[in-house]
């Protein structure tokens, strides 16, 4: 069996669809990818996207399409292995449209569902309000796989119409038993409710007690952490020349925390987002433009990169290099403690500071520094994406003396006196 990707109009100048010819023996499938893309992207001889600088969103349509071709070929195979002979061309298209989410049965049950939901996600079928495709995410199926424990070790049949309040008791504990934390345990939820609310406006579930209020999604404010402005500069003033690699991961760190952005963000900039002052970038998660002034520091590090940014790292690897750079800054090697919610119970585990610094503490630091040094809220909020004044003042890390301080130099500015 063989799968390849073509245009379906490959001598258009605008987007076209990117088809996909599935032959095996003397049969032939065309099969809709549901991408389309400019044929001057398109690389005709590895029926690929072409990767290049000037369509940032190549590599992502690639992934997709290995990720449709890997289906399709599990089909195959699974069913070969399963009747020891190839599927005709209409059960093949039969497999092949259940496994990219296009199933045409009028009712399928809750777990039917739940992985065909899972099916479009991975293929890019899903949109959101902007019309934007959702990334795919490990965390349904994770969910997933907690309710099939949850079915199978509580003996508990589910289906649309038996997910209702008793059955949310129950899972909550069945979660909190597995020892997970809390805010693990309201993802874990949020995710299902997002599946039945998608099943909800198909007309495949009516069952719409997961719209209760008592339908809860467990949260705690956790202690996540933002740098000072006088752990900053002791992280600046860090010397790194002996390892290029730190430093490097370094510059890019702090370049999260003078602009704001997330790690999607920042570590893909480039001389091409540098507008004079400004740093101009279109947010990948959000799609929103936003504009950001170029900090001094931040200026410093284009100077050292010749006019340009640091080449970015991967996630993982610059969270790796952060800690073994920070635990070299003895203002971020202070004892501190950590409390959340795990299998139901408060657990306060000791740490020292370095040891949680991540890439996302890049944009706490920026949002809890510019707010305490008198930015308002409104503006910080362009920049960080927070949607209501409520949800940004829980993401920043403001400790009430520096709410005091706050307050000390308002006063003065007003030459008012404290009564």
């Amino acid at each position: 069996m063989q799968t390849k990707f073509y245009l379906k109009r490959p001598e258009e100048t605008k987007p076209t669809a990117i088809v996909c010819m599935v032959t095996y023996s003397m049969n032939r499938l065309k099969v809709y990818t549901g991408i389309s893309v400019e044929p001057k992207y398109w690389n005709k001889n590895s029926h690929k996207i072409r990767l290049n600088t000037s369509y940032r969103q190549g590599s992502s349509i690639n992934t997709r399409l290995d990720t449709i071709k890997g289906l399709i070929e599990k089909c195959y195979y699974d069913y070969q292995n399963e009747h020891k002979a190839e599927p005709s061309p209409d059960m093949f298209r039969k497999l092949i449209d259940t496994a990219l989410g296009r199933s045409k049965e009028t009712k399928l049950s809750f777990f039917e569902y739940f992985q065909d939901f899972i099916n479009r996600t991975n293929t890019g079928q899903r949109r959101n309000a902007k019309g934007q495709i959702i990334k795919p995410s490990k965390a349904y199926k994770v969910t997933f796989n907690n309710l099939k424990g949850f079915s199978t070790g509580w003996n508990k049949h589910l289906d649309f119409d038996t997910i209702d309040l008793d059955f949310h008791g129950d899972y909550l504990k069945y979660l909190q038993r597995k020892n997970l934390a809390e805010n693990t345990i309201g993802r874990d939820i949020r995710n299902l409710k997002t599946v039945l609310n998608d099943a909800a406006e198909k007309g495949q579930n009516t069952n719409l007690a997961f719209r209760s209020k008592r339908f809860t999604k467990p949260s705690e404010e956790v202690d996540n952490i933002a740098l000072t402005v006088s752990e900053l500069q002791d992280l600046q003033n860090l010397d790194l020349s002996g390892t290029p690699g730190l430093d490097r991961t370094r510059d890019l760190f702090l370049i999260g925390c003078y602009t704001g952005l997330r790690y999607s963000d920042f570590s893909r900039l480039t001389a091409d987002n540098l507008k004079g002052k400004f740093i101009e970038i279109k947010q990948q998660k959000t799609g929103n433009p936003v504009a950001i002034p170029i900090h001094s520091v931040v200026r410093s590090i284009i100077e050292k990169c010749n006019g340009n940014l640091p080449e970015s790292i991967s996630n993982q690897k610059t969270n790796e290099g952060l800690k073994d750079i920070c635990q070299r800054v003895p203002s971020l090697c202070e004892p501190a403690s950590k409390t959340r919610t795990q299998g139901g119970m408060k657990l306060t585990t000791n740490y020292e500071k370095w040891q949680i610094v991540s890439t996302h503490t890049a944009r706490r630091t920026f949002a809890t520094n510019a707010y305490l040094q008198g930015v308002p809220t409104v503006t910080i909020m362009a920049v960080t994406g927070h949607k209501t004044e409520k949800a940004f003042l829980k993401y920043i890390k403001v400790t009430p003396k520096e709410h005091a301080k706050i307050m000390a130099a308002v006063w003065a500015k007003n030459k008012l006196k404290a009564v």
